[in-house]
């Protein structure tokens, strides 16, 4: 706060608000981003703290719970609390971790149940519900080996041994 070196950052939502609500960041303003107004309200909206447009997001969007509609049909899920129902077994759950687990989910998670920015200590406890019982089988799967020429690994080949995996975009 004292001896500030940077001018502009470019960090995640969470990081962004935290700064702002620090001290550790100054408003935007016309004088300093004359072009401001070229913002969409949407987004500038989406900046705000304590009335302030403290952060611009690059990207706004809205986030949405995928599943298996042969499993389970999508109208009856009304809220994200919907993951923690007993509805939903088996707990065949994927969570993209870079993102759930980043600090403006766990701020969400918080808020689902009650708490909000600095009371979400609940999101952990909530978000360990969520995790795969330690020493339960996992299900099988069959799946191409990426530059594999047309070979496949199934989990079920590799049982005793150490497993790991990624998922992600590699184009």
């Amino acid at each position: 706060k004292a001896r500030p070196t940077i001018d502009i950052f470019f960090s995640t939502e969470s990081a962004a608000w935290f700064a702002a609500s620090e001290d550790l960041s100054v408003p935007i303003t016309e004088g300093k981003v004359p072009n401001i107004r070229n913002v969409k309200d949407a987004a500038a909206a989406t900046g705000m703290y304590e009335r302030k447009l403290a952060w611009i997001p690059y990207w706004k969007g809205y986030v949405g719970i995928a599943v298996n509609t042969k499993t389970y049909d999508p109208k009856t899920i009304t809220s994200w609390k919907w993951m923690w129902s007993k509805d939903l077994a088996p707990r065949k759950l994927g969570l993209p971790a870079n993102f759930w687990f980043s600090g403006v989910q766990i701020q969400q998670v918080a808020k689902i149940w009650g708490g909000n920015e600095r009371n979400y200590e609940m999101a952990f406890e909530k978000l360990k519900e969520l995790a795969p019982n330690v020493g339960d089988e996992a299900p099988d799967f069959n799946l191409p080996v990426l530059h594999g020429d047309g070979q496949r690994v199934s989990l079920s080949a590799l049982r005793g041994q150490p497993v790991a995996l990624f998922f992600g975009s590699y184009t």
